[in-house]
């Protein structure tokens, strides 16, 4: 999003097509390649949270976070649509598990005031693990850092 002013950035930022041939054809593969009563759990690292903060850079984000919201968060709802359109293919799959993974802390606390995770991030994961759900999956949800004050 170098070189151009935020807000234009954010409104021309497209995200990859989630459908683009050969893009999950390591899921088709992997899906039922192990034995027994193992599961092939997809990844989902580096989620709505983390993508967008890659985009932007992390000073960025932290300070558009307070200082622009609707900025951030128009950002953070193109992410969600291709964790959704992503998601479906997945299910599509057969897989049974959803994985999803943001590290929301640092050692000590959270990255954001409990307000601000309700407001700015927590509606992208509800719209997101409602599709898991629609779904009949299983959600797994990873993050680093301590969380307990969201």
């Amino acid at each position: 999003m170098i070189g151009l002013p935020l807000e234009e950035a954010i409104k021309k930022y497209e995200a990859p097509d989630p459908l683009a041939p050969g893009n999950f054809e390591w899921l088709e593969r992997d899906k039922n390649g192990v034995p027994g009563d193992l599961a092939v759990l997809p990844s989902g690292y580096f989620a709505i949270y983390e993508r967008s903060y890659a985009l932007m850079g992390w000073e960025q984000y932290m300070t558009e976070i307070a200082g622009q919201p609707e900025l951030v968060y128009s950002l953070m709802e193109k992410v969600t649509d291709y964790r959704i359109k992503a998601a479906k293919v997945k299910a599509e799959l057969g897989y049974k598990f959803a994985h999803h993974g943001d590290d929301l802390g640092t050692q000590m606390c959270g990255f954001f005031s409990p307000k601000m995770f309700k407001e700015m991030i927590l509606p992208h994961y509800k719209r997101l693990f409602a599709e898991y759900k629609k779904y009949g999956q299983y959600i797994i949800m990873h993050s680093c850092g301590y969380m307990m004050n969201y």
